[in-house]
């Protein structure tokens, strides 16, 4: 496989929000994508769902295969889920916002601490230890996020994730400037994405599904309880 070097600036998930809020008038958002338009928007992340397995498994998931027809989005370097969401989150990328990993070294007041950026604890102890008291989200990364912006704009941003990210490490380091919806599961995050969508003129919905990934990590993407979640069985499973 050769080797992708991201086209930071003008094709990666840091240019996805600011595309996105360009279109609801946002001080200072370029367009790289050609994403804007409506002034309600609902940037649904399907964490483990990306380009290629999506062409790769089309007839599973026709209708979300029959939207994948333009340039692919890039995730930038490391491509694993703590850097992208910051990177998604801030418009940044990982060598700007600091969360260049899965695990990363942060230094600390009692020496150099080994950081597990979604667990928020110290990576490798055998009895788990909360490091947000120490290292605190917001003061490693420190940097006003893309949606910080937007709130400061005066649109509506809301959070629609899993009841046990609000309040996360990662999501008050990089998910800032909205008010957070904690749902249960799919039907629950569509209810509430479509419900902050309808009460104001210019609102960003941020709504994440982990249920994908979490069975591409456990049985493999391409399994059948992963294909079984696109929708549809290929005739050919």
């Amino acid at each position: 496989m050769d080797m992708v070097v991201p086209r930071y600036g003008v094709g990666t998930l840091a240019e996805v929000v600011p595309s996105l809020l360009a279109g609801l008038g946002v001080p200072g958002m370029t367009d790289a994508l050609g994403l804007a338009g409506p002034s309600r928007v609902c940037l649904l992340l399907v964490d483990g769902l990306g380009w290629e397995l999506l062409r790769d498994h089309a007839d599973d998931a026709p209708f979300l295969a029959s939207l994948g027809d333009r340039n692919p989005i890039e995730a930038g370097f490391p491509a694993t889920t703590a850097t992208s969401i910051a990177s998604l989150a801030t418009a940044m990328a990982g060598g700007d916002h600091g969360v260049v990993g899965y695990t990363f070294a942060v230094p600390g007041p009692d020496g150099e601490e080994l950081l597990n950026a979604l667990r928020r604890q110290r990576h490798g102890s055998v009895d788990p230890v909360d490091l947000r008291p120490v290292l605190v989200p917001e003061e490693v990364q420190p940097s006003p996020t893309a949606l910080e912006r937007a709130a400061a704009a005066g649109v509506d941003v809301r959070f629609v994730v899993p009841r046990e990210q609000a309040g996360s490490g990662l999501s008050r380091a990089v998910l800032r400037g909205g008010a957070f919806q904690p749902v249960l599961g799919l039907g629950d995050l569509v209810s509430q994405a479509v419900r902050a969508l309808a009460e104001r003129d210019r609102a960003f919905c941020y709504a994440y599904h982990a249920d994908l990934d979490t069975l591409g990590h456990v049985y493999g993407p391409g399994s059948d309880p992963w294909r079984r979640w696109c929708g549809r069985r290929s005739s050919r499973g």
